[in-house]
């Protein structure tokens, strides 16, 4: 894996259904915070777990050693201000997976909206969102959400595609994610193996 890459991470907060249909090309949301960098990624001796970031904080070296994105604005509903919430994301690779670790900081953690459910079926959570475009081309990019219980969504976004924003969400692939809401908001962690993603061919 090269160790440069252009990502989006977002963070959806959650909203009524006849707002969510105005929005839908941005991420069904009515406040959505994105960070959007050219970072390098720190490559990690294991597979961080919510243990690490005790109290929802790098609590440990292997925490401390991940890669940290904290620098969110507004996309919606007032493009280009501060996030309304704190959210911090962790990134980090080993030989097999990319590792991302969310923390989503909220001032009324019991407003937080957190269901079970099936595959992709996950519109009106809270959600969190990594974009990965690993030819760094603002052409394709692969596209990871999450709710605060770990539920998932996934899609290869290409742009100028008919479908749905753009995003073809018969990708289907396989990853892993978990989340776990506290009494500071929710964390979310995620898998992805880096053989589901392409990268261009050239040395890392």
């Amino acid at each position: 894996m090269p160790k440069s890459l252009a990502l989006l991470a977002a963070r959806v907060l959650s909203m009524p259904n006849f707002l969510r249909a105005l929005v839908a090309f941005y991420c069904l949301s009515s406040a959505i915070a994105t960070a959007q960098v050219g970072i390098d990624v720190s490559r990690i001796s294991a597979e961080p777990s919510f243990e690490d970031f005790s109290e929802m904080s790098p609590s440990t070296a292997l925490a401390r050693s991940m890669t940290k994105v904290d620098d969110f604005t507004q996309r919606l509903p007032d493009d280009g201000d501060a996030a309304s919430q704190r959210t911090e994301v962790y990134i980090g690779y080993d030989q097999e997976q990319l590792h991302v670790i969310f923390l989503a900081f909220d001032d009324n953690p019991s407003q937080i909206r957190a269901n079970l459910s099936s595959r992709e079926n996950i519109d009106g959570d809270d959600i969190v969102e990594m974009v990965i475009d690993t030819f760094n081309d603002q052409r394709a990019a692969f596209a990871f959400r999450s709710t605060p219980l770990g539920m998932q969504w996934d899609a290869r976004w290409t742009e100028g595609s008919s479908m749905r924003a753009g995003f073809d969400t018969t990708l289907e692939t396989v990853w892993e994610s978990d989340g776990q809401v506290t009494d500071q908001g929710y964390m979310v962690k995620m898998a992805i193996p880096l053989r589901s993603l392409r990268f261009l061919d050239r040395p890392e």
